[in-house]
């Protein structure tokens, strides 16, 4: 599919200002202590973000990658390996970079990345994120580098993806693909609202609360997937409307209305069940900014979206996301803080400094690593073949 420069920027800068959301979810408070109450509200409610990022990673691997799996120009092997060579590298220097606090019992307690966790803990939940098998095991998410629970669940939902995308684009009509993001929505909202109500864990859930049904319903591939189907769904249902009829005129209509209604739920989010806006609650109205911004144009918001400042953040995105907690957690340490205690002063210099050193890693590092990476794991995977018997014979013979 042909697509604009300006529309892929676009939705670039929306996954730019998506980040930022999320890293001051984390360790914007101090910057908003006084602030009017829906200011914070709005703060508060960051975590939506992470629904927007599986959305919007169906989508995108879908319009990507979605026509060369269903024809058979890229094996299931090859994507698994494409994706694996995008998100690893700088997983792995995450967990580096978080290993001295887990060697330096002192570091990990002032910083509160571990706590008195034992040494026994420390590797097993090592282990987990390393091999990204964590997050099928609730009880070994909380630790270590916590947001790289949302990447190690995208990459369960790759192995089922080549054979899902291909059904998608090849069986499934119009219809049938609106219907299966319907679907998707209506399960993730249904499992959400079945936690608010049945209370398993015995708690009225919140942002800060820890309970292990919390977990799974908050961090797994069990419980996470619609979101991420509710994206491949709406990718196929682009790559099958012909551009005359995906509705350009409504470009810039589309975006504003679901932002809009997601402000203004945002704005009520202390009387929404928390579960409920954690999980996909949105996805609707993501649907609509997404397929709005898709839709290019030269309307102000586009080209504001498109800025380099904000696509240069978008396309380093995922190195803010996983290395925002070892960077904080390093300036807590070296400045003499402690992580429950940061100021307003501490997050004004903090937060630009991560931002400008997740740029610079993205484009002096991650994609060399990532270059690097990938032809190398195609070779370590490539099927061995054994060689036919008339081969095997005349090398006998020439032997």
């Amino acid at each position: 599919m042909a697509q604009s420069p300006g529309r892929v920027q676009a939705l670039t800068g929306a996954r730019a200002l998506a980040g930022l959301y999320i890293l001051c979810l984390h360790f914007g408070h101090p910057l908003f202590v006084g602030a009017p109450q829906w200011a914070e509200t709005l703060r508060h409610s960051g975590y939506v973000a992470t629904s927007f990022f599986l959305m919007l990673s169906g989508f995108v691997l879908t319009i990507a990658y979605g026509n060369k799996l269903a024809d058979g120009r890229m094996s299931g092997r090859e994507f698994i390996v494409a994706r694996v060579a995008r998100v690893y590298p700088c997983l792995v220097l995450a967990l580096v970079l978080m290993a001295p606090f887990a060697l330096v019992h002192e570091w990990g307690w002032v910083t509160g990345t571990f706590g008195d966790a034992s040494w026994k803990a420390k590797i097993a939940t090592g282990l987990g994120h390393a091999s990204m098998t964590h997050v099928l095991v609730p009880r070994l998410i909380t630790s270590w580098n916590l947001p790289d629970w949302c990447v190690s669940v995208e990459m369960w939902f790759y192995v089922a993806f080549p054979a899902a995308v291909a059904w998608l684009l090849t069986r499934a009509r119009a219809r049938t693909l609106v219907a299966v993001a319907v679907a998707a929505w209506l399960v993730a909202v249904a499992l959400a609202l079945t936690y608010t109500i049945v209370q398993p864990d015995g708690i009225h859930a919140e942002l800060e609360s820890t309970a292990f049904w919390l977990s799974v319903l908050k961090f797994t591939p069990y419980t996470r997937w619609p979101e991420f189907l509710v994206g491949s769904a709406l990718g196929a249902l682009w790559l099958r409307t012909p551009t005359d009829r995906r509705g350009a005129r409504f470009a810039t209509p589309l975006v504003l209305a679901g932002a809009g209604a997601s402000t203004v739920i945002l704005l009520c989010a202390n009387h929404i069940p928390y579960a409920l806006l954690h999980n996909g609650a949105l996805l609707p109205l993501y649907a609509l900014v997404v397929w709005g911004l898709m839709l290019g144009g030269q309307s102000p918001l586009h080209r504001a979206l498109a800025l380099r400042p904000l696509t240069a953040l978008g396309d380093s995105c995922y190195v803010l996301y996983i290395l925002q907690l070892p960077l904080v957690e390093w300036m807590v340490l070296v400045t003499g803080n402690r992580a429950n205690a940061l100021g307003a002063r501490f997050t004004l210099v903090a937060l630009p400094l991560v931002v400008a050193i997740s740029i610079a890693i993205h484009f002096w590092a991650e994609l060399r690593a990532q270059a690097w990476l990938r032809p190398r794991l195609l070779r370590w995977t490539a099927p061995r073949t054994a060689p036919s018997p008339i081969v095997a014979s005349e090398t006998s013979a020439a032997r």
